[in-house]
């Protein structure tokens, strides 16, 4: 017992590596791994671990996480530091494995703790990085992440306790709509300078005016997400997720009801019904857009349901071979054009509010701000608004190739093939 026990010590003697939390999972035992360089750690005391569970009964299962990130309070994220000279903290970086590892026979509610704890560390990862805006990517990777959760939320909901969930699902909900404006405000300004690149010599300042606009108001959204991320009500959010997860058996159901019926709960038992409803949701737009008129307002909402089938295959891409590997690319290409579809429809409204009523507007619903006003320099937003109208149109042009390539005749036997990996 001692040596199987030294050989885990031994372990957590590299530098930069210490234990985190440990769950107990049914018949194995998860011991978190914090760190930065913790894969090679990992693999090597995997192969260590066989003592353990010939002694014990259980088998040890690591995981990597990032080491959590502190949030900063306001003055701690402000660009100077205490010296006044305007220092910048040191980076770091955070390397997390790519996936959390699934089997046939996992259950259902405790895998989606182990996906819960896995992007809950991602989250955190990305949350220094938002704060600080030095890296847009990093806000948007954070955005991932809580969304990943929501995901990962609807497709086990069936296995967890909903009167447990629902204060954290409602605490993802209000970080997702604190991060969203910023986020959506960088989309329209990445792709204004893509523009502005096609354009010939002299017109480099073309949006200028638009950009200012856009600059003030990015300031204001940004404003009222640090507001949000250092409030106590994120930080409450957090350590009561991080608990949860800490003791998952609050959030799991039982697999026995009280009339000691066996509940299917396995993977291998659920997930083809799982994907089968995911199957239905995107198919039950065919009829609304096969055809010459194309309804653009079900075509953000098919964007989300193909979301939630390329999530859910991503989840369990590790039980449904390699053919789900193929899925979710072009899953992923589709919902390229479907997000392309929805920004352009975005900013030809609020280029076309800017040209009408010569103020900014939001994004999503034109509501003028009544601060800024373009009563000159227009002729630049013009012809970024002819560009924008005809990139949408070109869009909806090749909407239904788009929908081909990914609906096509064999599309349900691909899925019944991927099934057939779980048996």
């Amino acid at each position: 017992m001692l040596a199987a026990i030294m050989r885990i010590a031994d372990l957590f003697e590299s530098p930069g590596i210490r234990p985190g939390k440990i769950r107990q999972l049914e018949d194995v035992l998860e011991i978190e791994m914090v760190g930065i360089e913790t894969e090679k750690a990992v693999k090597k005391v995997e192969r260590k671990s066989e003592l353990w569970k010939y002694l014990f009964g259980k088998k040890l299962l690591f995981t990597q996480v990032a080491e959590e990130v502190k949030v900063p309070t306001g003055e701690e994220s402000g660009a100077k530091g205490k010296n006044g000279k305007g220092k910048k903290p040191e980076k770091k970086k955070y390397r997390l494995s790519e996936k959390v590892t699934v089997k046939p026979t996992d259950s259902m509610a405790w895998l989606a703790c182990r996906i819960f704890s896995f992007q809950f560390s991602c989250m955190l990862s990305h949350e220094k990085g938002t704060i600080q805006g030095e890296e847009i990517e990093e806000l948007h990777d954070m955005r991932v992440a809580v969304r990943r959760m929501r995901a990962a939320a609807r497709v086990f909901e069936a296995y967890l306790d909903p009167g447990q969930l629902e204060p954290h699902l409602k605490g993802l909900r209000k970080t997702l709509g604190s991060l969203g404006e910023v986020r959506d405000l960088d989309v329209f300004r990445e792709k204004a300078e893509v523009y502005l690149k096609t354009l010939p010599s002299g017109h480099e300042h073309d949006l200028d005016k638009l950009f200012a606009a856009l600059a003030e108001e990015r300031e204001k959204a940004r404003k009222n997400m640090l507001d949000y991320l250092n409030s106590e009500k994120y930080s409450d959010f957090k350590k009561n997720l991080s608990d949860a997860l800490a003791s998952p058996e609050t959030l799991v159901l039982p697999s026995i009801n009280k009339k000691h019926d066996a509940l299917p709960h396995r993977v291998r038992e659920v997930l083809p019904s799982i994907l089968y409803a995911r199957l239905a949701d995107i198919s039950a737009y065919s009829e609304w857009i096969e055809g010459p008129y194309l309804p653009v307002g079900c075509l953000h909402r098919l964007r989300i349901a193909a979301k939630g089938m390329r999530y859910t295959l991503e989840f369990f891409e590790g039980v449904l071979g390699e053919d789900a590997k193929t899925l979710i690319q072009e899953f992923k290409t589709f919902q390229d054009h479907l997000g392309n579809l929805h920004d352009a429809m975005v900013a030809v409204n609020l280029l076309d509010s800017c040209l009408r009523n010569g103020e900014w507007g939001s994004a999503e619903t034109g509501k003028a701000s009544g601060k800024y006003r373009f009563s000159e320099g227009v002729h630049g937003i013009e012809a970024y608004l002819a560009y924008k109208e005809e990139e949408l149109q070109m869009l909806l042009d090749n909407f239904q190739d788009a929908w081909e390539k990914i609906w096509n005749g064999d599309f349900r036997e691909r899925i019944e093939s991927a099934v057939k990996n779980l048996y």
